[in-house]
């Protein structure tokens, strides 16, 4: 029963003023509201407005409140519309509004990598032009030029496991693919799971032995990750001291450099650890 009130809600669709409506304060996106919005402009403006806002209008202020669809607005006004197309809602209750649009964001799913790759290659094969995918869809030609290297480089199972794991982007595969390396697919489930710096560091022994097993890539990374992270550590544990010596040390410090053949900083931190443990310190 609810449901069917829910379908049968009172909404008709006008077109007013932007500057009739104010974001509403139960409006759930505060964060990333201006983010590619030149982006969606341009896609708005090559395509048109898929979806109208939805508002509703404040009985007191008699401004209608824009609860979905403020970075559509924001866009709009971008491109100089006087008139947008909105929804326009019965009034409702804050909490309403807070819920409706929280709804709206937390339910949309993203395309996965594989279906980004799937419809820009078939965009480009029509179109022609990368330039002319990259205006349509209103994305950067990088975008674009990173998922048709993306459908062109990884195999259909590497786009799969891609697809299905957050952890490894399509950058990381286009590296690992790029030197047609043994097992690809083994080797990029390498990735899942680490840390950006493990993950390069990877990436980097695929790179230098391709040919290389699986087994042997994993061993050969962590090696490599435990001595990068030791000498991390061994470069957290220095300390610089600044030392001030009359003039006649120093002139001592400078004949003990030439005539060991040791750089000045060598010679004082070599004096300073020989008197620390002739003194018992260390």
């Amino acid at each position: 029963m609810e449901v069917g009130m829910k379908l049968a809600e009172k909404m008709e669709l006008q077109y007013i003023s932007p500057e009739e409506i104010k974001v509403s304060p139960d409006n759930t996106r505060k964060r990333d509201k201006n983010k590619k919005i030149d982006e969606l402009a341009e896609n708005i403006d090559n395509i048109g407005l898929e979806h109208p806002i939805s508002v509703y209008k404040d009985p007191k202020t008699e401004k209608y409140q824009c609860y979905s669809g403020q970075r559509r607005l924001a866009a709009l006004e971008k491109l100089g519309h006087e008139k947008v197309p909105v929804i326009v809602r019965e009034p409702m209750k804050p909490i309403e509004a807070k819920i409706r649009s929280a709804s709206e964001n937390l339910q949309r799913v993203d395309l996965n990598e594989k279906d980004k790759a799937d419809v820009i290659r078939h965009l480009y094969d029509e179109l022609g032009s990368r330039t002319r995918v990259a205006r349509r869809l209103g994305r950067s030609l990088g975008f674009i030029n990173r998922y048709l290297g993306f459908d062109a480089v990884v195999s259909e199972e590497g786009k799969k496991i891609v697809s299905e794991d957050k952890d490894i982007t399509v950058d990381d595969a286009v590296k690992v693919y790029r030197v047609n390396p043994k097992s690809p697919e083994k080797k990029i489930k390498l990735l899942s799971g680490k840390a950006r710096s493990e993950k390069n560091i990877i990436i980097e022994t695929i790179q230098e032995n391709p040919e290389a097993s699986t087994i042997t890539i994993q061993k050969e990374a962590e090696e490599e990750i435990e001595r990068r992270r030791k000498e991390a550590e061994a470069v957290r544990a220095q300390r610089e001291f600044t030392i001030y010596l009359p003039d006649r040390y120093v002139a001592g410090v400078q004949d003990a450099s030439e005539t060991l053949g040791k750089k000045e900083e060598d010679v004082v931190s070599g004096a300073v650890k020989e008197w620390l443990e002739e003194k018992g310190f260390v």
